[in-house]
């Protein structure tokens, strides 16, 4: 009971995974850029500095609507790349919005909605928390429109920006492969704890990890559901302890709340066989990397947030100014472990993104 408390607990602390969530099948590793985020479920991205590469229209003044799912440490990454963009490009603004929780579903298709449906924008840039709800609301959308971080399926959507899911886990099943196997394994063995069972993020997140362990020459022997629940990822975490006492080689999650939970059972246990396991997240927040740099986490494949704000808004402007944009656009990518985390904390640091534990 006290592991289970604790794994609720860590939901708190680490919400931002399940937040980030969205994404494509494909995808290319990237670092982040740098900027700065600002706090609140409101606000404009307008420039402070004189523009780096040139405005945008030859002058012409655009203004964005940025409407997220929530205000978590995820999407304060996604808008400082918007505050970027517009930094450089002084003539855009972009007005960010964001509900009061993930599950403030009328509070965000409302928010959409009144954004359509007034003259002041020439764009959108929507994370949908439903997207059949938001697909629903653009309908009769006339102006540019692009989903980030979460896509949505609408003849109105030029552009999806956002992590290539199944190829990031591919490379970083790889890379984590590659590692047990420098310790001595021969065919590293591996379990991975993912979200909901046909959630189409997590299922190509799952699928990526997969692939990748079998072509580096591993096995995963086991996937864990979890239902989007850290607490039910302590659980999972715990019923492999008990089904494979002599060890696993790698616990891949779908999510670094899950890794979190995982983690945090495995270091009350201190069982001898699973201290040896090397253990991967999938999102970069604040506390896997913290975890990583203390040693009770070994990796973690980071979306880079940054890209994801900075590039939809481009996009956007690309768009408005009658160039043809792509339909997705990959975000990219950073694999963190124990000899990259001090740049990617550095990076985080830079963006104005980074808490010490």
């Amino acid at each position: 009971m006290k592991k289970r408390i604790v794994a609720i607990a860590l939901t708190a602390a680490v919400a931002v995974s399940l937040a980030g969530c969205g994404g494509s099948s494909s995808g290319s590793s990237s670092s982040a850029n740098t900027g700065s985020a600002s706090a609140g479920s409101t606000g404009t991205s307008t420039a402070s500095v004189a523009s780096t590469s040139g405005s945008a229209a030859g002058g012409k003044t655009i203004k964005l609507s940025m409407i997220v799912k929530t205000n978590d440490e995820h999407f304060m990454r996604v808008k400082a790349g918007a505050d970027g963009y517009c930094k450089e490009h002084p003539n855009v603004s972009v007005d960010y919005m964001a509900p009061t929780s993930q599950t403030s579903y009328d509070e965000q298709n409302n928010a959409i909605e009144t954004a359509l449906s007034t003259d002041d924008y020439d764009g959108y840039v929507f994370a949908p928390i439903q997207a059949d709800s938001c697909a629903t609301l653009c309908q009769n959308a006339t102006k540019p429109i692009v989903a980030v971080d979460t896509d949505f399926q609408s003849d109105k959507k030029l552009s999806f920006i956002g992590t290539g899911n199944e190829n990031a886990t591919k490379e970083g099943a790889k890379v984590a492969v590659e590692k047990v196997k420098k310790s001595g394994v021969d065919k590293p063995t591996a379990a991975v704890i993912t979200g909901t069972q046909g959630d189409p993020t997590h299922d190509a997140r799952l699928k990526g990890y997969k692939e990748g362990v079998e072509e580096a020459g591993g096995e995963v022997v086991d996937v864990q559901y979890t239902d989007m629940s850290p607490d039910q990822a302590a659980l999972a975490m715990e019923g492999l302890m008990q089904k494979y006492p002599d060890g696993i080689d790698i616990v891949f999650s779908t999510a670094d709340v899950f890794a979190m939970a995982a983690s945090k059972v495995i270091s009350d246990a201190d069982s001898e066989a699973f201290n040896k396991t090397l253990q991967c997240g999938f999102d970069g927040t604040n506390a896997s990397t913290n975890a990583i740099k203390a040693g009770t986490m070994q990796m973690d494949i980071a979306q880079n947030g940054y890209d994801m704000g900075y590039k939809a808004v481009e996009a956007v402007v690309n768009a408005i100014n009658g160039q043809k944009i792509e339909e997705f656009i990959d975000s990219g990518y950073t694999i963190v472990d124990p000899d990259s985390v001090d740049d990617y904390i550095q990076k985080l640091k830079d963006m104005g993104s980074y808490q010490e534990s």
